[in-house]
């Protein structure tokens, strides 16, 4: 492993992974502060959203290890959710991460796909997607340790594109889910 600093960010680099380019960022709205890796040409928070709005949700006990859980129907616009500068990951964005880190991933494909791009996601040195689970429309919290279902700011119909990861499997997979359930967020920080 490989640690270069690079303006007050370190540069990680592992045989056979992708350089990141680490940093921080402050929400200015709450002060939270969140860990970012740039990978490609995106700047990705590594941790799930935190940020309190009507329609988010902390699951009981966790505080905000697991970060909130978003309800898209019970959200007037995703754009007042992520801080000022950064956006929620449109389902373009996901394919463009995945195709980065794993170029087997068909894009727009439906289903469980790549090859060890679920692995990839989950790694704690890169995009450090936790197994958070999700919230159901009934407010339970399930799968927490064993999955996660991350959404992504692309509405299909009815329903809102997202991606969902999990600890016995290497793909991840790609489908839409009903606005009603409770997902983990992740933001892109905006081109300029």
């Amino acid at each position: 492993m490989e640690i270069i600093c690079d303006c007050g960010r370190n540069v990680h680099t592992m045989e056979n992974k992708p350089s990141y380019l680490y940093g921080l960022f402050t929400d200015p709205r709450d002060g939270h502060y969140y860990r970012t890796i740039k990978i490609g040409q995106q700047e990705w928070m590594r941790d799930n959203l935190v940020y309190r709005c009507k329609g988010a949700y902390s699951a009981p006990g966790r505080g905000e290890n697991y970060g909130l859980y978003y309800v898209p129907k019970e959200i007037y616009d995703w754009k007042y959710v992520a801080p000022p500068g950064w956006h929620i990951a449109t389902d373009a964005e996901w394919e463009e991460l995945e195709n980065y880190l794993d170029p087997t991933v068909m894009l727009s494909r439906k289903g469980w796909r790549g090859t060890d791009i679920g692995t990839r996601l989950l790694d704690p040195d890169g995009f450090a997607c936790v197994l958070a689970g999700y919230r159901n429309p009934d407010g339970s919290f399930v799968n927490r340790g064993e999955s996660t279902n991350v959404w992504s700011s692309s509405v299909s119909g009815t329903s809102v594109w997202l991606r969902d990861l999990n600890s016995s499997n290497a793909t991840v997979n790609r489908h839409s889910n009903s606005l009603a359930y409770g997902l983990s967020v992740r933001c892109v920080r905006d081109v300029e």
